[in-house]
Formats: C-alpha cells, structure tokens, sequence
C-alpha cells in the first residue's frame, strides 16, 4: 500500500512540475499581435516584472524592401491601454525603448527599423498588482512610420500575454 502511494505522489509530481510549465507556453503561444501593415511583423518574446513595472518585450521587423522610421505615442488613454485579467485598466505612465538596454525608455520611442533586421521594443507598464498573470490586450492607438511609408491604420494590439516570472 504505501509502495502503491509513493508511486502515486511520484507521477503526480511530474504531472504538476511538467504540466505547469507547458501550460504556460501553449499561452503564450497563443498570443496575437495585430500590427497595422504587412509590412511590419510583430512578436511577443516574453513578459515579466521588473521592480515597479510589468515589461513586455517585442520583436519588430520591417519585412518591406526599404527601410523606415517607426515611432509610437504612449502618452495617453487615446494613444495607450493596457488590460489585466481582472479588468484594470493601465494607461498613464507607459513607457517604451527600442533597442538595447543602453537607450532610455521615454513616451514617444522612436527608432529605424532596417529591412529584414528584427528590433526589440520593451513596453514598461506601471503599477500592475501582484495577482496579475494575464494582459489579455493591449492596444496601441498610435503607431507611425516615418514618410515615405504610409500604413493604412495606425493601430497595433496584443492579445494574451502571460506575465511570467
């Protein structure tokens, strides 16, 4: 009997250890980037908590044979919003950076996206509580190429990403 229990506890221990980790892959693959033109391509690589903010890293690529400018205004509720998985809403004080850690996050990220050449862009989003685990969307209201590149809208949004620690 005591054989058969530890058996038991052993499997549902790798269930528990194995499963978890998978769960949380299989939901940040299903996150969607909607970006305003076929010619940039998004992705989100991770998202996680960094002192006071919740960071979600990105990968933007410019998949058009020129190369452009691209520039995105977090300044407001209109421009910004950011949704939790128990309906807070988080729109003042979003920063952005594209590039590395070296450049300063700032409210207007502006930042040239060669041809072909993937560039990360890090959102900053203050304040999310603890208990947070989910942003099933955010939407950003402003996100502009520079001339002579014209995107039809200028919105991008994400949806389901899993904040991982």
């Amino acid at each position: 009997m005591k054989k058969n229990a530890y058996y038991w506890s052993i499997l549902w221990m790798c269930i528990c250890c194995f499963s978890l980790p998978l769960m949380a892959e299989e939901l940040q693959q299903r996150t969607q980037v909607t970006t305003p033109d076929k010619s940039l391509e998004a992705k989100v690589i991770k998202a996680y908590r960094e002192g006071d903010y919740v960071v979600v890293d990105m990968l933007l690529c410019n998949v058009s044979k020129k190369d452009y400018t691209l520039s995105f205004s977090l300044v407001n509720a209109d421009r910004i919003s950011v949704y939790d998985e128990f309906g807070n809403q988080y729109s003042k004080g979003i920063v952005g950076r594209f590039g590395n850690d070296n450049n300063t996050a700032n409210m207007t990220p502006k930042a040239l996206l060669p041809s072909e050449v993937p560039i990360r862009f890090s959102l900053f989003i203050p304040g999310v509580e603890e208990k947070v685990s989910l942003l099933p969307r955010i939407n950003f209201g402003y996100c502009r190429p520079a001339p002579p590149h014209e995107f039809k809208s200028w919105k991008m949004s994400v949806k389901n990403v899993m904040i991982t620690n």
